[in-house]
């Protein structure tokens, strides 16, 4: 079993020996400060440049949460959480923050799990909340995490 669906079945770890359960528990503050647990929980598949022991999801890990409703859900939770963690926090609404990236991520990996209306939802929610705030870029970025093969994929981005 991969360590993404052995993760979110809630049988193994991340790197660091934490549950899927356990992201639950931790407050605001380790959403904010700790850099290795957002590729467990909304996994891409391609590796992260930012921390190298993170899963790389492939077709089949995104194929089963899409088709198991109790993986789909606790990627649904996990979305919520997320959410949970901007409502709370300042610091993502202004230009150049890291979870600028995350939001990338978490947008791209609901889409691949076949959430696509929560997808675009979010999107539209952060993009509500701080798009002219974060600037043009920003927002394209997320814009182009809704497509199956984002352009930053394709070609090199100025």
């Amino acid at each position: 079993m991969s360590k993404v669906l052995s993760f979110y079945r809630g049988e193994g770890t991340d790197a660091r020996g934490r549950t899927l359960a356990s992201y639950f528990d931790e407050n605001d503050d380790w959403w904010e400060r700790c850099h290795n647990h957002v590729q467990w929980a909304f996994p891409l598949p391609e590796p992260s440049k930012a921390q190298p022991s993170s899963p790389v999801a492939t077709d089949a890990d995104y194929d089963a949460i899409e088709d198991d409703p109790v993986l789909k859900a606790r990627m649904v939770s996990m979305l919520g959480r997320y959410i949970v963690f901007l409502e709370r926090t300042m610091a993502w609404r202004q230009p150049m923050d890291h979870n600028h990236l995350r939001i990338t991520r978490v947008i791209r990996c609901l889409c691949r799990c076949g959430l696509l209306d929560m997808a675009f939802e979010f999107n539209r929610y952060v993009q509500k909340v701080v798009g002219e705030a974060v600037g043009e870029k920003t927002c394209w970025f997320w814009d182009e995490a809704l497509k199956r093969n984002p352009a930053w994929l394709i070609k090199e981005i100025p």
